[in-house]
């Protein structure tokens, strides 16, 4: 097993909490702290296994990750780090990342 390095990309973590705050308007606490396991868990398993999810049709360099029918994660490989660059709540209807705005 490669040791890497896992990073959240600043655009990942405005997303994360975008996500969150959107949750905590609808939701209760409880989702919240679900969602937080859901990406602590991510973070785990691609650790261990960084090819696990298929790559992207619109962004063949990148991973998508579709952690629920709600949440979406795209991250990089290569052979030092794994960098999550960002992720969708597909309740959202956030279809592009930041770099992709004009």
């Amino acid at each position: 097993m490669v040791n890497r390095r896992f990073v959240w990309a600043d655009e990942s973590l405005q997303n994360a909490q975008r996500i969150r705050k959107f949750i905590r308007s609808k939701f209760t606490e409880k989702e919240v702290l679900a969602f937080d396991k859901l990406l602590l868990e991510f973070e785990w398993i691609i650790l261990r296994f960084p090819d696990l999810y298929p790559r992207s049709i619109l962004y063949p360099e990148l991973h998508q990750a579709v952690l629920s029918n709600r949440l979406t994660v795209f991250y990089r490989v290569n052979d030092e780090v794994i960098t999550v660059l960002f992720m969708k709540d597909n309740r959202q209807g956030y279809p592009y990342h930041q770099s992709d705005k004009a």
